[in-house]
């Protein structure tokens, strides 16, 4: 079953495994020493126990490389929740041999991690009670009750995003989290629950449930209840690249701020056929002001007649412009407020942004169009432009269903929304030539960076003369370009002589 043989003066050994010859140095000078590990050999193949030389070899090091380099090639997420265990295995076991490493020695580390961490956590309650911090376990509130606290605190903002944090609450926060202790809760749990909505939640919308219990916990760091946020250590769901089908929606995609794609636009001459197949009067009238103001469809159906100037004061001048100017002040929200268990009514709030309330200009073109509609406009209490006909503000819905999507069926277009009459208007000025920081103060958009990131698509496929324009720059008064290189690197060569 084995022999021993000599090489030079050191002593080999050769056996047989599962019908393959094994040859291994016995790293002595002594037969004895050699025959002694050729029986251990033999005994740990006989009882199934076998490791080779080459296994004998590794480290807890080399399986901790190997395992970060498995995470980064898979873009893993929880890489940093790994690497982060590693850095702790290290100070136990960095220098020694995987086949050393057993279950006794791993039972005792993971002991005496845990006495090192009632240690820690003895010594930040006494530092705590030291800074008149600490409050005691059981007169912690549970979840569910800071939750309705940190809601209570969110009445003045906007109806729809009230809405949807008492959906998140309701059904995927309190169901999970609500009869726990504030000190029962930390990022392992956050992050299970995190695995668990991402079974049938959107990435997106996964994060966007983290980022609301997050702000709840950081109203227990402000009163002192908690000691950091395990909310925000948790790591967010990982938006990864999916195939898009040909239908694919917003869920599907993600709802924040996505690089549009291509077929969500519909250009000039989609544009021209739409406004041509619209009804006359009022959607025609509505499709076109959107189309050249880039107006949000809240921020449209929230226009009054008083915030609309048909004409202008030319600034320079002084005198009366056929340039007019619209006032972007409010926007439109359908959504149904908490407790209001009345009908459904249309309420009014500030722009999206800060960088929403702004000034647009009139085309002429769209003035006139204006002008003719303001003649048939019904009138109403709210002196609204574009109204429904009860006189109650339009919903976007109906403007969809009765208006927007028959024009596009008559003009043998696909299916857009009212969104994309204002990303029409947004790449038509970027195919323009029109700069980063035009594009995002017509629309309203809160910094250039948002702008670039839905519009990429159009930025990079713009072709300009700015590189042709540059060049010339430099032989404005100078005739002959080539001379004047010519005469520099002369100049050039004689001060380096």
């Amino acid at each position: 079953m084995g022999r021993v043989f000599k090489r030079g003066s050191v002593y080999w050994i050769a056996y047989c495994y599962r019908g393959k010859e094994h040859r291994e140095s016995s790293c002595s000078t002594s037969e004895a020493q050699a025959l002694k590990l050729l029986k251990q050999r033999i005994g740990e193949a006989a009882n199934g126990k076998w490791i080779g030389p080459v296994e004998e070899r590794v480290t807890f090091e080399n399986l901790a490389a190997a395992l970060l380099t498995d995470y980064e090639v898979n873009q893993l997420r929880s890489i940093r929740s790994v690497r982060l265990s590693i850095k702790h295995l290290k100070a136990r076991f960095a220098l020694d041999r995987a086949v050393d490493i057993t279950t006794e020695r791993i039972k005792k580390y993971a002991a005496d991690r845990q006495r090192q961490g009632a240690d820690n956590a003895l010594t930040d309650i006494k530092s705590r009670i030291g800074k008149g911090d600490y409050v005691a376990s059981k007169l912690l509130p549970k979840f569910r009750e800071l939750a309705e606290d940190w809601f209570r605190s969110k009445g003045d903002r906007r109806s729809g995003t009230v809405g949807n944090w008492r959906a998140q609450i309701d059904l995927h926060l309190n169901p999970k989290l609500g009869d726990l202790r504030l000190d029962r809760i930390d990022v392992a749990l956050f992050e299970k629950v995190r695995a668990e909505l991402r079974a049938k939640l959107s990435p997106k919308s996964v994060n966007a449930v983290l980022t609301t219990v997050a702000a709840i916990f950081k109203l227990a760091a402000r009163r002192k209840l908690v000691s950091g946020n395990p909310a925000a250590d948790a790591e967010r769901a990982f938006m990864s690249a999916t195939e898009l089908k040909d239908e694919a929606t917003k869920e599907q995609r993600g709802d924040g701020v996505q690089p549009l794609r291509p077929e969500e636009v519909l250009d000039p001459n989609e544009i021209r056929k739409v406004l041509e197949k619209a009804e006359p009067g009022y959607y025609r009238t509505l499709f076109l002001t959107a189309y050249l103001t880039g107006m949000r469809s809240g921020e449209l159906f929230a226009l009054r007649w008083s915030d609309i100037e048909l004409k202008g004061i030319d600034a320079e001048t002084g005198r009366e412009s056929s340039r007019g100017r619209i006032f972007v002040r409010r926007s439109l929200s359908w959504a149904r407020v908490e407790k209001d268990d009345g009908p459904v009514r249309p309420r009014f709030f500030p722009p999206k942004t800060k960088a929403g309330v702004r000034t647009l200009p009139i085309p002429m073109e769209l003035a006139g169009a204006l002008r003719r509609w303001k003649l048939q406009c019904p009138q109403s209490e709210h002196d609204m432009v574009f109204l429904m006909l009860d006189g109650q503000p339009m919903h976007r819905s109906t403007a969809l269903r009765y208006g927007l999507w028959p024009a596009l069926g008559r003009a043998g277009l696909r299916r857009v929304n009212m969104h994309s009459l204002r990303h029409s208007f947004a790449s038509a000025l970027i195919m323009a030539g029109a700069p980063v920081t035009e594009v995002q103060s017509l629309l309203g958009h809160s910094s250039p960076a948002v702008t670039l990131k839905v519009y990429s698509h159009w930025f990079k496929n713009v072709e300009t003369d700015s590189v042709d324009r540059l060049a010339k720059s430099l032989t404005t008064g100078s005739k002959n370009l080539g001379h004047f290189l010519d005469t520099f690197e002369v100049a050039l060569k004689t001060n380096t002589a």
